[in-house]
């Protein structure tokens, strides 16, 4: 998007429609569509990755006050399993501080077993993140939070139990002192419901398929100093968007999960360096646009 006086805009549609957005499909379509008429109008509710880069692009062109020059302390994605701990060491000689570790994958005796040796290798001031995904039943939520009760190094579990279970996370959350966290397909209505039931817990918001800056700044507002801004599957062009809000002054207070500037490393599209600590617009427009045209 490119205004009169030739200044760029850029935002990026990267949707996953099991996550609840539209599809690439809907998009093109729409983005088609719009192209040839006026992007002055806003995308539907239903359209969100659409209205995240109209928004991203269409902030960048007003050249509104955020990103700030405050660097954003990101948490490490670790991978599933025992390469999770050798990970771990790896990322820790690198000063990262805050790691995510998925969890359900193997039996709970096996990575109970891995997740004590991740535990007694944390840097000083180190916190683990585990998320299961939606992959325990409540039976087995329940084993695993009684488990980790006193554990003052597990920052939080994400996601206990599947999506169409998340009410019953509240009695959860209300039982154990280990913080829950919701990675949910949020839409304002949704973290309004939220906020209503008092939810006790974390919000872990996917920007890039949440919807507009404005809705998300909106939700988050809800959870001040709750919220946790998250990265998807996007490219760098999407990742720094991601980035330019989660710097916007007073947005988040906890690492933000951006653990996956190493995605798209293949396609030419992998910018943002893997640190524990990164600022918006290190990455410039002309890197990103060098980039694309690259790929094109």
């Amino acid at each position: 998007m490119e205004d009169e006086n030739g200044v760029t805009g850029f935002g990026e549609v990267a949707p996953i429609p099991w996550f609840g957005t539209e599809t690439l499909e809907i998009a093109e379509a729409f983005l088609a569509h719009s192209v040839e008429t006026s992007l002055a109008d806003d995308p539907p509710a239903d359209l969100p990755c659409c209205r995240f880069a109209i928004s991203c692009a269409r902030s960048l062109l007003r050249q509104d006050s955020f990103p700030s020059d405050e660097e954003v302390e990101v948490a490490a994605l670790l991978p599933a399993g025992a390469m999770g701990l050798d990970r771990l060491l790896e990322l820790s000689a690198m000063d990262f501080r805050v790691f995510k570790w998925k969890v359900g994958v193997e039996s709970f005796d096996k990575e109970r077993e891995i997740l004590d040796l991740m535990l007694d290798a944390l840097p000083t001031n180190g916190l683990l993140r585990l998320d299961a995904n939606g992959s325990w039943s409540p039976v087995e939520a329940w084993s695993w939070l009684e488990s980790l009760e006193g554990e003052q190094r597990v920052e939080f579990v994400e996601d206990p139990l599947e999506p169409a279970l998340w009410e019953a996370s509240f009695g959860l959350a209300e039982s154990f002192e280990t913080s829950l966290s919701l990675d949910l397909p949020v839409t304002p209505e949704l973290v309004s419901i939220l906020a209503l039931k008092a939810w006790p817990g974390i919000l872990t918001i996917k920007p890039s398929l949440s919807g507009s800056l404005d809705d998300i700044l909106g939700m988050v507002r809800q959870f001040p100093q709750k919220t946790i801004l998250s990265s998807s599957l996007e490219t760098a062009f999407g990742y720094e968007s991601v980035l330019r809000l989660a710097s916007g002054d007073g947005v988040v207070a906890k690492p933000c999960g951006l653990g996956g500037q190493d995605l798209f490393e293949e396609d030419g599209l992998k910018l943002h360096p893997v640190s524990p600590l990164l600022r918006a617009g290190v990455v410039g427009f002309d890197a990103l646009e060098q980039a694309w045209e690259e790929l094109r």
